[in-house]
Formats: C-alpha cells, sequence, structure tokens
C-alpha cells in the first residue's frame, strides 16, 4: 500500500471502480477505501482538492436500489477532500454487453473531461 500512497498523493485525479455486491463494492475495494484513512495527517487529508470519478456496475436493474449506500460513501469522499466530478452506474450488468451502450460512453467521456 505504500507504493500506492504515493502514487495517490502524486495523482491529478484519482478514479475508483468497482462491482456492486450485495449492495456495496466488493470486500477489496472496502479494503483499500478503508486504508486511504492512513493519509489523513495533522493539517488534513493528503488528498484534499484532487478530482475523483467513482464508476460502479451492479446486475440488479435498478439504479436507486443502493443509492443509500452511494450517499454514504460520496460523503466519506468529501471528508478526505476530494471533489467528486461524476459517478457512472450501469444497471442489469450481470454479464458482457454494455460496450454498446451509448449512453454509458457518452457519461463516460463527460466526466472523464471533468477529470482534465
Amino acid at each position: 500500500m505504500q507504493l500506492l500512497y504515493a502514487e495517490l498523493e502524486g495523482s491529478d485525479a484519482i478514479v475508483i471502480g468497482s462491482p456492486v455486491y450485495f449492495g456495496q463494492v466488493t470486500a477489496q475495494t472496502k479494503a483499500f477505501l478503508d486504508r486511504f484513512y492512513a493519509l489523513m495527517g495533522p493539517e488534513g487529508s493528503k488528498l484534499r482538492g484532487k478530482k475523483l470519478a467513482l464508476v460502479y456496475a451492479q446486475g440488479n436493474p435498478n439504479a436507486q436500489s443502493f443509492q443509500p449506500y452511494f450517499d454514504i460513501a460520496e460523503r466519506g469522499y468529501g471528508f478526505l477532500g476530494l471533489k467528486l466530478k461524476g459517478t457512472l452506474l450501469t444497471t442489469g450488468s450481470s454479464g458482457p454487453g454494455t460496450k454498446d451502450r451509448e449512453d454509458l460512453l457518452e457519461r463516460a467521456k463527460q466526466i472523464g473531461a471533468r477529470l482534465f
């Protein structure tokens, strides 16, 4: 994780992506995010002001099903001083097939433009 801390601190933007299992990000993603707390210091977060994009893929077709979890996560990122520039959520994506979704590709382009 020490190598990743240096990469995170040196970045202009961070993109966090995860499938959504049981209503939240995977255990591996959660463990990674929990380690962000080590970047808090006496002067605040070492990530303050960095841009953030979130990408989630869930099999559930209802985009609002897990919104309370996403809202809580966004507050946590705000606590770290990260500036959320957009969230991309794919729904009903329990298998291949999202590459032909023009709406998702356009949304991804818009978020990418806000990152840079």
